[in-house]
């Protein structure tokens, strides 16, 4: 099939603006990382010349757009269990299990949610990318929780526009150091890249994100909490990285927080007994409740996935320790 191919008009507002980031808000059905994959190959050009994604636009030029037609996958299918909790011609609802990538990456080839869903589903968009089937957002490594896969190309676009617009309601819940106060915070801080690792930080060069975030219960004594995240914006690591930011790292979350797994000797000022198991080897998150628009019907639907083992044992221990 050939190319699709777009032309954009660029209105005199958008004097001034980088290339990539004007593009992204008009094309939902690619990240921005994509968009300047498409510039750096030639694949977008201005006024039918080549430029780079930062090029700043003047106003009255057009934008000549062609994208390629999804590949089919390289992926190979992998016999992993993994649960599906809906699933119709256009939309399928998985609960990632977590230590489970949603995509391969440079390191991480096998063992991905997106592997297995080409193994369970037999039909999957390919807008993302051919190591990216279905794959409309991710869950870190080590969030667990909802996640909503697109069948098909519509589909894909289609809940794309909605992340974008941020018409997609997001609760995660999240077991945090500290006795949160108060009950009901809105946290409102840009997020950019650190200098190391794939970390990120609060910085008002970053891109802006906000998180509501709501006290359930306070736990252990005191010094601890379970609480409700609602990320109004889809920045990586967000809910992880305002919490920290605000004194309330998550439990088990090496890299924002104070250790790499929470024992229950830990409650008494131990380090982990020996042979103790740990009560959650992994940043305390789970990606509990989704809402959205269904992407061919646009009916309202809403999704809520039970806590996982390990954060039900976190939560058993820590009630045992009340005030």
């Amino acid at each position: 099939m050939p190319d699709e191919r777009k032309e954009l008009l660029i209105p005199p507002g958008a004097a001034g603006r980088r290339l990539d980031s004007f593009l992204a808000e008009r094309l939902a059905e690619l990240s921005r990382t994509g968009i300047a994959r498409l510039i750096r190959g030639g694949s977008i050009t201005v006024d039918g010349r080549a430029v780079k994604p930062k090029h700043l636009l003047r106003g009255g030029e057009w934008i000549h757009i062609a994208l390629p037609d999804p590949r089919e996958s390289s992926l190979v299918p992998e016999s992993i269990p993994i649960e599906i909790l809906y699933e119709d011609e256009h939309v399928a609802i998985v609960n990632k299990p977590a230590g489970m990538l949603s995509h391969p990456s440079a390191s991480h080839q096998r063992g991905t949610l997106a592997g297995a869903l080409l193994a369970r589903l037999k039909d999957l968009s390919g807008v993302g990318g051919e190591l990216r089937p279905g794959i409309v957002h991710r869950l870190d490594k080590n969030t667990s929780g909802l996640m909503v896969v697109a069948k098909n190309d519509a589909a894909h676009r289609a809940l794309s526009a909605q992340f974008k617009a941020r018409t997609v309601e997001k609760e995660y819940a999240a077991v945090v150091h500290g006795s949160v106060e108060p009950d009901y915070m809105d946290l409102t801080k840009s997020i950019g890249k650190k200098r190391w690792k794939s970390a990120m930080k609060v910085t008002a060069s970053g891109r802006e994100a906000r998180t509501i975030v709501r006290t359930i219960e306070r736990l252990g004594g005191g010094g601890f909490t379970h609480v409700a995240a609602f990320p109004k914006t889809g920045r990586t690591h967000q809910v992880r990285v305002h919490l920290a930011e605000r004194g309330y790292p998550l439990l088990a979350d090496p890299t924002y927080g104070r250790e790499k797994a929470f024992y229950a000797s830990t409650l008494s000022g131990e380090r982990g007994a020996p042979g103790e198991e740990p009560l959650i080897a992994r940043h305390a998150l789970h990606s509990r409740r989704m809402a959205f628009a269904h992407p061919a019907t646009g009916a309202r639907m809403e999704f809520a996935s039970d806590l996982p083992e390990d954060m039900k044992r976190l939560l058993a221990v820590l009630k045992e320790r009340r005030p």
